[in-house]
């Protein structure tokens, strides 16, 4: 994530705090930036989710693509399309 955050120019130290249920959230994205890189952990889990946990994942990765919706190619700048 460290490798990621500097790819994207965030030098600067991560900011980490503890949400409720045993879940820690560390940002690797600078404050007020155009972008978020964000890394959720839940404590004692390891790589599974109960159903409540994944329930819950899975809607914060739904408001997450819906405040950044990704852009269609004729919108992004400097796209080319190549067709055959």
């Amino acid at each position: 994530m460290i490798a990621w955050a500097r790819n994207h120019g965030n030098h600067k130290i991560v900011r980490s705090h503890a949400q409720s249920g045993g879940v820690a959230l560390t940002h690797f994205s600078p404050e007020n930036s155009d972008y978020e890189l964000l890394l959720y952990a839940v404590g004692g889990t390891g790589h599974r989710l109960g159903r409540k946990h994944m329930t819950k994942a899975i809607d914060y990765m739904g408001e997450f693509f819906l405040r950044h919706p990704k852009k269609r190619a004729a919108e992004k700048p400097n796209t080319q399309v190549h067709r055959k």
